[in-house]
């Protein structure tokens, strides 16, 4: 809220007034994990253009959930925005199974990451082919190189013929690279929504193990998450 108040120049307590009015009115709602707030559906009615990520929010929350009660793991649902894939909910703030807080809001690069190497394998091809030519003619060159990834063993239709992507950490470096993830796609009507990943110590057992042990759950909740959307 202090945050808030800053941004627009406003008084601690007018910024206040006028958030809890939003709330009420269903413009915006609280983190569940956190005191930040965040756009819900209804925005839709006031900002033409608006991109309805808060549909995958809402469907999948229960759900997610539901993952990390029975599995212990974190899971967070993310989706693309550009060449980066932004986290739009999360349970890491219900276990201490984690290293790191990746709040709604953080970002991570789109062809380095298990989330974005799985909405890439399962997105159109058409827009696939969008995305793979504009991180190539980016400018920027963490992106450029990363597109090495894709040129290993046609990786993308190997991703879509398992049906899930994964990205290994490394215990020796610092404490944000330390875990590893699993990541499946949101479908809705054969359309990539979202993707659901789960997160979990690079140390504590083999990627194969986590596959073997988690991968089922992880795309049965997926599946939830795609049949609630449906149903929104």
């Amino acid at each position: 809220m202090m945050q808030i108040a800053k941004s627009v120049k406003l008084p601690y307590a007018t910024a206040n007034r006028i958030v809890q009015t939003l709330v009420a009115e269903e413009l915006i709602e609280q983190e569940p994990s956190r005191k930040r707030y965040r756009p819900t559906i209804l925005v839709k009615s006031l900002a033409y253009g608006y991109q309805d990520h808060s549909r995958v929010v809402a469907a999948g929350r229960a759900h997610i959930v539901a993952f990390t009660k029975n599995n212990g793991w974190p899971a967070l649902i993310s989706t693309r925005i550009g060449p980066l894939m932004m986290v739009r909910d999360c349970t890491h703030g219900l276990t201490s199974l984690t290293y790191n807080y990746y709040y709604p809001g953080f970002t991570f690069p789109l062809v380095s990451s298990a989330a974005g190497l799985s909405y890439l394998a399962f997105t159109g091809e058409a827009e696939r082919e969008e995305i793979i030519g504009r991180i190539r003619s980016s400018t920027i060159g963490e992106f450029s190189s990363q597109l090495l990834l894709l040129e290993r063993g046609m990786l993308l239709s190997k991703i879509r013929s398992q049906g899930y992507a994964t990205r290994s950490g490394d215990s020796s470096k610092l404490a944000q690279y330390r875990d590893s993830s699993i990541a499946v796609p949101i479908m809705e009507k054969a359309v990539v929504s979202g993707v659901l990943s789960m997160v979990f110590f690079d140390s504590s057992m083999s990627m194969s193990d986590a596959v073997n042990r988690y991968l089922p759950d992880l795309v049965a909740t997926a599946r939830s998450v795609g049949g609630s959307l449906k149903k929104a």
